[in-house]
């Protein structure tokens, strides 16, 4: 396999540390305390792709769409622009398939702008339904990269 570029590799650097501002938000906003975890059960598709030997290339295209994300939430201060930013970075490291079109938009769930759209409604119920919702969509995407013959649709 080949390695990746030193470019991709730097970009993704910069994108997820444009992202600094989660860790803040997870130890201090009360409804972003654990919202830590749904990173790592969404990041879990790429731990699968990575145990099950397919480490694609990164996208060239993803990576330029994270890094004019990660800019533009720099350049304007909005932290949830950033925040898209990295895990659109995330997701040009995973394999291409149809179900990763429902796991990127479940990235959400671990910005802080889910809890302040959600803020109305008691913290720990909203960090069950975003774990909960976290893992569904993980789980459905870490199916298709590590079984793709029992997830592909078959023409008879």
């Amino acid at each position: 396999m080949k390695r990746p570029e030193w470019w991709t590799i730097a970009i993704t650097a910069y994108c997820v540390w444009n992202a600094h501002d989660l860790a803040a938000a997870w130890t201090d906003a009360p409804y972003e305390r654990e919202a830590w975890l749904c990173l790592l059960i969404w990041l879990s598709p790429i731990a699968a792709a990575v145990f099950a030997g397919k480490r694609p290339q990164p996208s060239t295209p993803l990576l330029i769409a994270a890094l004019g994300l990660a800019l533009s939430g720099a350049a304007t201060s909005v932290n949830f622009i950033g925040d898209t930013g990295a895990a659109v970075a995330a997701a040009a490291w995973t394999p291409r398939h149809s179900r990763q079109a429902v796991w990127l938009p479940a990235s959400i769930l671990w910005m802080p702008v889910s809890g302040w759209i959600a803020h109305s409604l008691d913290p720990m119920p909203l960090l069950a339904l975003r774990i909960l919702l976290s893992v569904a969509a993980s789980a459905w995407y870490a199916a298709a990269i590590v079984r793709p013959h029992f997830t592909e649709k078959r023409i008879s």
